[in-house]
């Protein structure tokens, strides 16, 4: 589009760096304007440039869907594939916590068996002492000469005689 003239303005902005420039402002171009008879060609050379501006445009487009296609079948897959993953972690922590329970479980039996364990060995030890206890005092009596009570209660009388 031709230009009939240039006016220079004088700018008046909000910014500081624009206050005072001077830039060029063409004026309209005339009334009678008549475009070259070799615009018409360009025209239709224009024509075909935007058909097949259009179909690349077009082609770039489907391509652009397809790779977007793509991309969603992926991600729905990544996304059931996650869920999937997601249920078998959630499993998992279910046995982990069930064997666990379990181990426990385990654990506190065999801890009280080991605590039953322990305290008949405490019970036989004392009943070993008691007896030990008992023998002593038998030994003892029986060097003094004096009787000693059998487990009836009966009291003996034993004396030993040296000549």
């Amino acid at each position: 589009m031709p230009v009939e003239s240039v006016h220079w303005i004088r700018v008046v902005a909000s910014s500081p760096s624009h206050a005072g420039r001077r830039h060029r402002r063409p004026t309209s171009p005339p009334s009678t304007f008549d475009p070259p008879a070799s615009a018409a060609v360009s025209t239709v050379d224009d024509d075909d440039d935007a058909k097949t501006s259009l179909s690349r445009a077009q082609a770039r487009l489907d391509k652009a869907k397809r790779v977007v296609e793509g991309f969603q079948a992926a991600f729905t897959a990544t996304v059931s594939e996650l869920d999937r993953l997601n249920r078998g972690l959630r499993g998992a922590e279910e046995e982990v916590v069930r064997a666990s329970g379990e181990r426990d479980a385990k654990w506190r039996a065999a801890r009280e068996i080991e605590t039953r364990q322990k305290e008949r060995e405490r019970e036989w030890e004392r009943e070993r002492e008691r007896e030990r206890g008992r023998e002593r005092r038998e030994r003892a009596a029986r060097r003094q000469g004096k009787g000693e009570e059998d487990r009836t209660g009966v009291r003996r009388v034993v004396r030993v005689v040296i000549s």
